[in-house]
């Protein structure tokens, strides 16, 4: 009863939190104001179409800039106002206020025409694959070390022979090449359709990653940052 129901009540959150910043000044009819919003490279194509769209539909004199995670981490984090809002792994917002989003998982993708990978790869398989590592902001993700413990946890190891800032950069390179890279379901399904990629079942399972949106005290009484809030749990919640 309470999954079911959950979808109701955040949409009932995010109404009150769209009227309570109305009440507080900010009209999103008639501002005209900039948000920042910080986010991987893959959600820029999975969830910034949906945020936009929101946010045209919603407040049409206001503009979006995405922030990338390693300008965030530069620039001092939310806490620096590098952006009112940021998306990622709920692990990575400690401290934090956290709204949970979605969950997702990483997936093994390799080329389609892929010359020895099947259907889905053994352990002796995966260690063999040359892999393509991503690390968000030039440090292992947290989505990163989540999969890094499980393999410890399996026993695994990878051949890690490239390593690369973006997930999408190493979507690409392993449709040029013979490596496979875990990345992000759901960038999988949305590039699946347009590239020649695939995904392979892996010899273990893999921890699901529960992504939230985050913001700190110092945007947490800001009608618009309010209004941004709902906006973003109305597009992806």
């Amino acid at each position: 009863m309470a999954v079911a129901l959950r979808p109701d009540v955040e949409a009932a959150v995010a109404h009150l939190e769209r009227a309570t910043a109305a009440a507080r000044g900010f009209d999103p009819a008639t501002a005209t104001r900039s948000f920042r919003v910080a986010m991987a490279d893959y959600q820029e194509l999975t969830e910034l179409p949906r945020i936009f769209a929101a946010l045209r539909a919603g407040a049409p004199g206001c503009s979006l800039e995405v922030v990338p995670i390693d300008r965030l981490h530069a620039e001092g984090g939310l806490e620096r106002g590098a952006a009112e809002l940021a998306l990622g792994p709920r692990a990575a917002a400690a401290g934090r206020h956290v709204v949970p989003l979605y969950e997702e998982h990483a997936v093994m993708v390799v080329r389609r025409d892929h010359p020895w990978v099947g259907d889905a790869l053994d352990a002796a398989g995966f260690a063999r694959l040359p892999q393509v590592v991503t690390q968000v902001g030039g440090r292992p993700s947290v989505g990163g070390r989540m999969v890094e413990e499980a393999l410890r946890r399996e026993g695994q190891a990878r051949a890690v022979s490239l390593r690369v800032p973006h997930f999408v950069a190493a979507a690409r390179v392993v449709v040029e090449t013979d490596a496979g890279a875990l990345i992000p379901g759901r960038l999988a399904a949305l590039l699946g359709g347009e590239w020649p990629l695939r995904v392979v079942a892996l010899p273990f399972a893999l921890p699901r990653i529960p992504v939230a949106m985050a913001w700190t005290d110092r945007t947490d009484a800001d009608p618009g940052a309010a209004y941004l809030r709902a906006v973003v749990r109305d597009a992806l919640g």
